[in-house]
């Protein structure tokens, strides 16, 4: 808030406010997001995790063991 009350008093309202507003508040808050994010992450990496196992699950039983069950089954 200093840095505004400077900036107002050196180059007048005007440019003061849309430095301030432009600059300094559009990236304040994204990197407190970004922050809060990896700080608590809670239900979103739950279901990342999920979906993974899901994926997983998947993919190892589609190209592994339903060709091991088959060329067990179908061996003479």
């Amino acid at each position: 808030m200093k840095n505004a009350i400077d900036k107002i008093n050196e180059t007048g309202a005007d440019q003061a406010l849309s430095e301030e507003t432009f600059s300094e508040e559009n990236k304040q808050p994204e990197k407190k997001r970004i922050f809060r994010m990896l700080k608590k992450p809670g239900k979103n990496l739950f279901w990342a995790w999920i979906a993974y196992q899901a994926v997983k699950g998947s993919l190892t039983t589609s190209l592994i063991w339903f060709p091991l069950l088959y060329a067990w089954l179908h061996h003479q």
